[in-house]
């Protein structure tokens, strides 16, 4: 996927989320490493990584404290990524990242 085209898939996704979330748009010039650690030093819960598996046409999805992300495949729309986010977002407990950062 060229650059070009995971910008417009990101901001489509950005416009469909904002109306119902507090979303964070990073579009920065840094590495990912560098935007996911900002990202964990403000406290945004979930991440939705659009990167490498958009070839494939998946987006990546991750709570705070999960170790793993999981794929979802958004070549049909947006509409299974959306149940996810909300299931994600109803389970997430912020107690949850606290007892993993004790643990380290």
């Amino acid at each position: 996927m060229k650059q070009d085209e995971l910008v417009n898939k990101a901001e489509e996704l950005y416009k469909l989320l904002k109306d119902k979330y507090d979303v964070l748009y990073d579009d920065r010039d840094a590495s990912p490493g560098f935007k996911f650690k900002d990202a964990d030093l403000i406290g945004i819960p979930l991440k939705i990584i659009l990167g490498k598996k958009m070839k494939e046409g998946k987006i990546e999805i991750k709570l705070r404290y999960e170790k793993n992300s999981e794929e979802v495949d958004i070549t049909e729309g947006f509409d299974e990524l959306l149940k996810i986010i909300e299931k994600k977002l109803n389970e997430y407990d912020p107690k949850i990242y606290v007892k993993s950062i004790d643990k380290e």
